[in-house]
């Protein structure tokens, strides 16, 4: 994924908020607007009314002056009412001008028609009978304005003056109800349009979102299915597509093959070179793996180097031929940063219909056929087959009882001589484990060393091989050495120095002859954890041998900073080959390589006394192998160490074994 999928989800949530919160600002700031309209023609309005009120009282006012003014004129006869009703008449005018001009046309124009007339007629009564007082004649004045029409005249000013106001004022409510309408329509349209504006802005942010978890989804799912380095399916997506295919050959009446694929040597490239190198290599593998594909052919990493290939074939010659491209095409060199590498592949096939019908039988099967392509070292492909399943319920068998065995002390050392090679002497004995078991008899240790390493019972075993060692060496004579072999896995605990120390001290024997075999994949790949370790051995006293010398992967730096005191050179080397010559001059080389760092040598697998002869000529020092002895129990050593010849240990040209 180029983008975090939650961080993408949490900015569309920010900005679908933020458009929410604009949204809502925007509502607010035009609901503020409409307000503010509103406010204002409702001021106006009731405005307007006031003036409609006002201009109304106005009107009653100057006709009460005008009639007063009139009536005291007539009354008193005096001309000063008459000039004040003069000075007061087109103030009356005025405000009936008014009152017309805020009036709707309807009741304006029937004010021009009815009050206008009947506002002339009682000025013009008025007048008359000022101008009668002025002649003199006072009780035709009265007269006047005592009249019924002058009264008629006069009410009918009021009335249609109070019918206009009213008409006035009805058209100014109905305006106000107007401007409340259209502020409800307003308020109405704003809340639809802000509505529509921000659904269709959240709408369009929420398909945004959708789109995204949906991407989400799809990514999460490619990662549930996929290997994240190499793009090839995983192991959950391999028993998905092993359902789908064991469905469709079952229906076509094709054959299914599980190949299980495991890389010899990867762990130690992975450790020596580091994690980079080991993804390359694994990338590189996959490329490969995914070129071989085809319809009726799918690669799986189901773990850090194992591959699984679920392959269709008609019969087994077919299935061959694939399972030799396979280990053609992995088997090329591999170039990465630290150089090329080549590694070796392992198959272990099961197939279908024949060995099982089902995935988890399938695959179980598969995998049962890859650890005996494993423990055979096998380089071709490895069949499953019902025999396997014994060896695995045997290996289940042994994980069971092997607590109770090394408790109880059924699992015992057995002790094979180390001898001097130029003079047959006798100088130690290195103690091998075996169990000794009541149904089975002897068992070898590689039937149980790697179960106890995976058990956890390694240390157990360990200290009780150890003590049973030291023990035994206390009846020796004093020169002879004990060596005993330390699991790779034990030399990562920080106390195991003080552990040994405290059995050595038990024992009652110097540390000066107690001897801790590791083995060269051990160091290289845990120089950095093992340093301390066998420091603290070495200020002991206790000697440190490298075992297996020559199948590993350990540099000058390892030997030298360790102080390695002896270096035991692999019977790999030793045993006859197709190329002697080339063995002896790694052999050569091995022991020029032990004499230049001050180191002693000891060969292991020594059989023949032709091979003793020539070790002894390329300056080894020590030799150990069936030309001397089989590994033999305790009583057998005590034996041995009385009998023990070193003209006959020199001359012997056969196996001989102490029983």
């Amino acid at each position: 994924m180029k983008h975090s999928i939650v961080k993408r989800a949490i900015s569309v949530a920010h900005r679908s908020v933020v458009i929410a919160l604009f949204g809502a600002f925007l509502l607010a700031v035009a609901g503020m607007i409409e307000r503010s309209i509103f406010e204002s023609w409702s001021r106006q309005i009731d405005a307007r009314l006031q003036r409609a009120s006002h201009i109304a009282n106005q009107i009653s006012l100057f006709d009460e002056r005008l009639s007063m003014f009139a009536n005291m004129a007539v009354a008193s006869s005096d001309w000063r009412w008459v000039i004040r009703y003069e000075n007061a008449a087109p103030l009356l005018g005025r405000a009936i001008a008014d009152a017309t001009a805020m009036a709707p046309d309807a009741a304006a124009g029937r004010f021009a028609t009815y009050g206008k007339i009947a506002n002339d007629a009682t000025m013009n009564m008025e007048r008359q009978a000022m101008g009668l007082v002025q002649k003199g004649q006072k009780s035709e004045a009265e007269a006047i304005l005592n009249s019924r029409t002058y009264a008629t005249e006069k009410a009918t000013l009021a009335s249609e003056t109070g019918r206009l106001v009213e008409a006035t004022r009805q058209s100014l409510q109905s305006d106000f109800f107007s401007v409340v309408r259209f502020s409800q329509l307003s308020k109405f349209c704003l809340v639809l349009i802000g509505i529509g504006i921000l659904w269709a802005a959240l709408y369009r942010n929420l398909r945004r979102s959708e789109d995204v978890f949906a991407e989400a989804e799809d990514d999460i799912r490619y990662l549930a299915m996929h290997d994240e380095l190499t793009g090839l399916g995983n192991r959950r997506s391999c028993v998905e597509v092993l359902n789908d295919k064991l469905h469709d050959i079952s229906i076509a009446g094709r054959k299914l093959a599980l190949i299980a694929i495991d890389m010899a040597g990867f762990r130690k490239v992975n450790s020596l070179y580091g994690h980079v190198a080991g993804d390359t290599i694994l990338v590189a593998l996959a490329k490969r793996l995914r070129a071989d594909e085809d319809s009726g052919t799918s690669a799986f990493r189901v773990g850090g180097d194992e591959f699984v290939v679920l392959s269709e074939f008609a019969n087994d010659a077919e299935l061959e031929d694939q399972c030799n491209t396979l280990i053609r095409h992995l088997e090329k060199p591999i170039a990465a940063a630290s150089g090329t590498i080549s590694l070796n592949a392992r198959l272990g096939i099961a197939k279908a219909p024949q060995d099982a019908t089902d995935p988890q039988s399938l695959y179980r099967k598969a995998d049962i056929a890859l650890q005996q392509a494993r423990s055979e070292q096998a380089e071709g492909a490895v069949h499953y087959n019902t025999s396997m399943d014994d060896r695995i319920r045997s290996r289940a068998r042994i994980e069971t009882e092997l607590p109770g065995a090394i408790e109880r002390g059924f699992i015992v050392p057995y002790f094979q001589p180390v001898v001097e090679l130029s003079t047959g002497r006798l100088v130690g004995f290195e103690a091998l484990a075996r169990w000794e078991h009541p149904d089975q008899g002897l068992i070898a240790p590689d039937a149980f060393i790697s179960v106890a390493e995976e058990a956890g019972l390694i240390d157990d075993l360990f200290f009780a091989i150890l003590q049973q060692a030291c023990a035994n060496a206390r009846m020796w004579p004093q020169h002879l050495s004990v060596s005993v072999n330390l699991s790779p896995t034990q030399l990562a605990n920080p106390n195991i120095s003080s552990r040994i120390r405290a059995i050595v001290e038990e024992a009652g024997i110097s540390p000066g002859r107690l001897e801790i075999e590791i083995t060269e994949n051990a160091l290289a790949a845990n120089f950095t954890s093992v340093r301390q370790p066998l420091t603290d051995l070495r200020k002991l006293g206790i000697s440190i041998a490298l075992d297996d010398f020559g199948t590993g992967y350990s540099s000058m730096q390892h030997l030298s900073e360790l102080l390695i005191n002896k270096i035991k050179i692999d019977k790999s080397f030793i045993r006859p080959s197709v190329d002697p010559q080339q063995n002896a001059k790694i052999v050569r080389s091995m022991l020029g390589l032990a004499a230049s760092l001050g180191m002693k040598t000891t060969a292991e697998g020594i059989e023949q006394e032709e091979q003793a002869a020539e070790l002894h000529r390329l300056g080894c020092a020590y030799g150990q192998g069936y030309l001397y002895s089989r590994p033999v129990s305790r009583l057998a050593c005590l034996a041995m160490i009385e009998r023990w010849s070193p003209l006959a240990a020199r001359q012997a040209s056969t196996i001989r074994e102490v029983g």
